[in-house]
């Protein structure tokens, strides 16, 4: 690695709320969507420090224990979506 994830990736999130699918009556909680466009040749590279980096946001209680959805668009950006 080169010691920043700026030399790998770049970085958008956006966060909205949701309500759990089980009832519309129920808390709403954050769904947060998170766009990594990783550089030429980086991406096994991103792809492993996102994954590496759910159990410390599950560990911090930033995450739920809802399963995370890990995506890949054409143009080789990795969509991330946890709640």
């Amino acid at each position: 690695m080169d010691g920043y994830p700026g030399s790998l990736v770049l970085c958008v999130s956006l966060s909205i709320f949701c309500f759990p699918s089980s009832s519309l009556l129920s808390w709403p909680v954050y769904c947060v969507i998170v766009a990594y466009r990783p550089k030429p040749g980086k991406s096994a590279e991103v792809l492993a420090l996102v994954r590496a980096r759910v159990p410390t946001l599950r560990k911090e209680g930033l995450v739920t224990d809802r399963t995370l959805v890990l995506m890949r668009a054409r143009d080789r950006t990795i969509i991330e979506v946890s709640e």
